[in-house]
């Protein structure tokens, strides 16, 4: 391959402009023109059927393991030995998946510890290589990003107050490649969750992605994002959850996400989800308490409400489905996860 080529050259210029317009879908938070530049932005992807229906409110989210993307404090919940699978695919060859498997374990006191690893990648397939005169050569390249995690997380039943607390981190290893040049980076995840109410109440916090390339030349600083997150269920209406999560991003741009998980039965559950800038819930206020804003709102990304189905069978799995809408082509994201649990 011929050196000193830019990718924004060597692309087929129909499939760049569709990978461009892909990439706003698929990044979560949207970037803000001031936003900065971070390292392996695929990061802010979020995965998992179940908490992507949610509008990715699940930080303080528990007992499965959707929680190796969003909080690894919520994988103390998980019971049984856990297999997940979770793919997206998406127009082109793009296709986005995670696979991830957890062990819980008792200690002589009967307080849990969960172990577990995971694999998230996004495929961003192969494009064709054109030289300086825009002239297809035959030659394709592939683009590809990797994260490898391993989590732990424990409970403590009586810490803070006498209320159980769970506490989790993560390492991982991350890798990414365009063509001949590839990046990798050390990362860490911590997060920490804490339930009141006899858990009707769960209140969570994460920092996700710290961490820097160990590449000298042309080092970035890594997708590191900050949530507060919670859940609760009512006395009155049991069947409902309530999730909503505050998301700071440092290189982005910071959003409220809320959710609500509806069980219709033993086995089906109804989601639904709406995730709204900061920017924009600032203002909402400005329109309810009568403030003149200085210019004309515009919300800046394209992805916004989402809902889903989960559905038990056969005793050991769960298949949840989402579906996020979008303004691009008008064309929604349909993704599937499906969880194997036994003992």
């Amino acid at each position: 391959m011929k050196e000193n080529l830019s990718y924004f050259k060597i692309m087929n210029n129909k499939r760049l402009i569709s990978i461009l317009a892909i990439s706003l879908v698929l990044v979560i938070p949207a970037k803000s023109d001031d936003a900065g530049v971070a390292g392996f932005d695929f990061l802010n992807i979020q995965p998992g059927s179940h908490p992507v229906s949610l509008a990715g409110a699940y930080t303080a989210g528990y007992g499965d393991a959707y929680s190796f993307a969003y909080n690894p404090a919520g994988l103390t919940g998980i019971k049984n030995r856990t297999f997940m699978f979770d793919y997206l695919h998406y127009v082109l060859d793009i296709s986005r998946g995670m696979i991830g498997f957890a062990v819980p374990r008792k200690d002589t006191s009967g307080n849990q510890t969960v172990f577990g690893t995971y694999l998230n990648y996004l495929n961003a397939g192969s494009f064709e290589i054109a030289d300086g005169d825009g002239n297809m050569t035959g030659e394709t390249f592939s683009s590809g990003s990797y994260e490898l995690g391993f989590s732990a997380a424990k409970d403590i039943p009586a810490s803070l107050f006498g209320h159980p607390l769970q506490v989790g981190a993560t390492v991982k290893g991350l890798f990414e490649q365009v063509s001949y040049q590839n990046w990798s980076a050390f990362a860490l995840d911590a997060g920490v969750q804490y339930l009141v109410s006899g858990g009707r109440v769960r209140l969570g916090a994460s920092a996700r992605n710290i961490g820097l390339t160990f590449k000298e030349v042309d080092s970035f600083p890594l997708a590191t994002s900050y949530s507060l997150g919670l859940s609760l269920t009512s006395r009155s209406w049991q069947n409902a959850r309530f999730y909503t999560d505050y998301n700071y991003p440092v290189y982005g741009a910071a959003s409220l996400r809320t959710g609500l998980d509806l069980r219709m039965n033993r086995d089906v559950y109804l989601r639904f989800g709406y995730r709204f800038l900061w920017s924009e819930v600032k203002h909402l206020y400005n329109i309810i308490a009568g403030k003149t804003e200085s210019e004309a709102y515009a919300r800046s990304d394209i992805n916004n409400f989402a809902a889903g189905l989960g559905i038990r069978f056969a005793r050991y799995y769960t298949l949840d489905l989402a579906v996020q809408t979008t303004t691009f082509e008008r064309a929604p994201l349909i993704s599937a996860t499906m969880q194997y649990a036994w003992k």
